[in-house]
């Protein structure tokens, strides 16, 4: 066989081949992953692309843009508020004067994002128990605090009888006989000093609860 004979039945080989490859239809693509949503906070737009593809089987340039809408709040900025008031803690003194405070949390919602943080306080105090303490009576003897009917005040400078004791009236001279009793106001069950745990356990349940 010839090189004439050769090149021409190559040339036939690949005429055919080319006419068999051309009898597939041109469709599209499978289309392309959506892109990232064009903002960071609010609403912005996605797309994604296919590529039609020839009776060759490749891709070329002739293409479809879809496009779609999408929300991302996970960068917006979120100004933070108060909580409500947590209750009034325990006066810090029975009487003559004492202290109390109440919290507020800048957690509803927390600031986030370059949000603008709570404005105003997180505390608050007021006076309380401000009547005057019970005097000692001049002759008073601190000897008489030995006895079992005794009730020794906290100052350990004065003593009652623990018949006055819990009897919604101050009779020690730091109003200590009151500080620890049982009794209602308003409804409401108290037990002096332990109160104070009480509200504790209130503020942490709370605390929790807006952080989940």
């Amino acid at each position: 066989m010839n090189i004439e004979n050769t090149v021409f039945i190559l040339c036939l080989f690949i005429a055919t081949t080319t006419q068999e490859e051309k009898t597939g239809t041109p469709k599209w693509g499978e289309w392309s992953q959506w892109t990232k949503c064009s903002v960071t906070c609010g609403n912005g737009i996605k797309e994604r692309i296919a590529y039609k593809i020839n009776s060759y089987g490749h891709m070329t340039n002739e293409s479809l843009l879809d496009h779609g809408f999408c929300f991302d709040q996970q960068y917006c900025p979120v100004d933070g508020g108060w909580t409500f008031w947590f209750p009034w803690s325990v006066c810090s003194k029975m009487c003559g004067g004492g202290t109390q405070f109440r919290t507020r949390a800048c957690k509803n919602p927390e600031p986030r994002a370059g949000g603008k943080h709570c404005v105003g306080l997180s505390q608050e105090s007021q006076d309380c128990n401000k009547d005057p303490c019970p005097t000692i009576p001049p002759d008073f003897d601190v000897r008489t605090c030995a006895l079992e009917s005794m009730f020794m005040c906290e100052s350990k400078i004065h003593c009652v009888n623990k018949t006055l004791t819990c009897d919604k009236t101050l009779n020690c001279n730091d109003g200590s006989d009151e500080k620890n009793c049982r009794f209602v106001i308003n409804d409401i069950f108290y037990m002096g000093s332990k109160l104070c745990v009480l509200i504790t356990i209130i503020n942490i349940f709370m605390y929790l609860k807006l952080r989940r």
